[in-house]
């Protein structure tokens, strides 16, 4: 769907990364008439923290936003990301949690400190390549976008309505193919930065490799136990494990088990297998609602990992950011450290950070005995 022209100009700082997605929002903001100022955060990466290297994504940004012809700024935040980012990824792995990053670099990056160097920088509104929609009523809320394979608004659960006000999400009525077709007619391909679905900040390398550098004693071994508390065998680090996993724990001939719990003040990991054990919800920190305006007990679709299947259940909050989220049915595991993203439709009410599970009466009777 497209949006009228502007009759005056106004200023829109733009988050570009030098890839297809933020190159076509750049394309349809100009096209609609805003003065665009793009602005690409430079981070490190655990490869390069010293920051000497200029990453490619600001040598791509800069060249395409020279094409298209708008502003561009480079916004160092280095500190901030090693600091914000970076370090609690790697302790939250140390302490057996399952971390997103990239929903805290949203938080705390993108939809922070760059959100605040647009305004500094004289523009009314501000813009991301997401494939999310948002309504112009007060309160704003947040709509899966159309690309249903493409929507990213589970990562958008953070947000709230001072941001939404000014907030402005070009592609949320188009698909990744009709991205696509827009780059391609400018003729921009080829400065199209290559998209990756690693972890920014590892350069391709795999976490684990990072990990053991950072933290080689979280890698120490430990007793894996199934649910009566009896040693099955013996785990080689809580970091390679995330509660819910099947494969990798290394009791294949005795299996299938999952892991069901993390135990790192006794660097243990607890194992079951289907049957043994039913999760009735689990509780959140850092609940967030969009609206503002959410009552304190709702139903809705509940959402524990990116492109995870939505489950029914209903969500108490209690005190000022913590919650329990109680499943309609049983539902599956869900994985301290990940995001639990609460819908209802379309439309994204909010979310929080998972920190453990809430099981069945006769799983917790023999856990605690």
């Amino acid at each position: 769907m497209a949006r009228k022209k502007l009759g005056k100009k106004k200023k829109v700082g733009l988050a570009i990364s030098g890839g297809v997605d933020s190159t076509a929002a750049a394309l349809l903001l100009k096209e609609e008439g805003y003065e665009v100022l793009g602005l690409t955060m430079r981070v490190p990466t655990l490869g390069n923290l010293g920051g000497r290297k200029e990453p490619p994504i600001l040598s791509s940004s800069r060249k395409i936003a020279e094409v298209i012809g708008i502003k561009h700024l480079v916004v160092d935040v280095s500190y901030e990301f090693k600091e914000k980012v970076i370090a609690p990824f790697i302790n939250d792995y140390a302490q057996g949690l399952t971390p997103n990053p990239c929903i805290v670099c949203n938080r705390t990056m993108k939809f922070g400190l760059l959100f605040e160097e647009a305004l500094k920088n004289g523009c009314e509104f501000y813009a991301t390549g997401h494939y999310a929609r948002k309504t112009e009523g007060v309160p704003h809320k947040i709509l899966k976008g159309v690309d249903k394979e493409k929507d990213q608004s589970y990562v958008l659960w953070t947000l709230n309505q001072e941001i939404l006000s000014r907030l402005i999400f070009p592609l949320g009525f188009l698909t990744k193919k009709e991205v696509n077709k827009i780059v391609e007619s400018a003729g921009l391909t080829e400065l199209i930065h290559p998209e990756s679905q690693d972890i920014c900040f590892i350069e391709g390398r795999s976490h684990v490799e990072i990990l053991k550098k950072r933290v080689p004693d979280a890698f120490r071994h430990g007793p894996i136990l199934d649910i009566r508390g009896r040693k099955l065998g013996k785990h080689a680090g809580i970091p390679l494990y995330t509660v819910g996993q099947r494969r990798g724990i290394g009791l294949e001939k005795t299996g299938p088990f999952y892991v069901i719990k993390i135990i790192p003040e006794e660097n243990g990991i607890v194992v079951g297998k289907n049957g043994e054990y039913s999760v009735s919800g689990f509780y959140v920190r850092d609940v967030n609602i969009i609206s503002g305006r959410e009552k304190k007990e709702f139903d809705c679709l509940v959402v524990t990992r990116y492109r995870g299947n939505p489950q029914p259940a209903s969500v108490s909050i209690y005190g000022k950011t913590s919650g329990k989220i109680t499943y309609v049915q049983t539902g599956s595991l869900a994985s301290p450290g990940q995001s639990a993203v609460f819908y209802r439709d379309d439309e994204l009410i909010g979310g929080g950070v998972i920190t453990g599970n809430i099981f069945g009466e006769s799983f917790s009777n023999i856990m605690s005995s």
